[in-house]
């Protein structure tokens, strides 16, 4: 990961390519390089990205203060981004919930599990 971040520093994003290894980590079970595992109904309370992100990067959660006095912060939910209110609202046929950790969370509705569920509901 030290050698991909060096050699693709212009040509990807590396928060992308962090979450993309995320995954991979939740959805094959294999242990990190710190020795951690993860679990993909879990990712935005642990994950790959969050941990490396908080040993390497020099600023987040580190008490290093911006020029406006606030302080760099990050939270294991931030590997997500969150839904636009705008998006949620326009669906109209069916509910979007929000990721977790954002505001509109609590409002969130559980997945239908099967298709008879879903049909039946509308």
């Amino acid at each position: 990961m030290d050698e991909r971040a060096r050699e693709l520093t212009y040509e990807e994003l590396r928060h992308v390519e962090l979450v993309r290894i995320s995954y991979i980590f939740a959805e094959t079970g294999q242990a990190d390089e710190f020795g951690k595992t993860y679990t993909h109904n879990r990712l935005s309370q642990d994950s790959y990205w969050y941990e490396r992100v908080n040993r390497y990067n020099n600023f987040y959660n580190k008490g290093v203060v911006t020029n406006y006095g606030n302080e760099f912060k990050i939270s294991p939910y931030h590997i997500f981004w969150p839904i636009p209110q705008s998006a949620i609202d326009a669906n109209r046929t069916g509910r979007i919930n929000q990721n977790y950790g954002y505001s509109g969370y609590e409002y969130n509705e559980p997945p239908y599990s099967t298709l008879e569920e879903a049909v039946s509901n509308e």
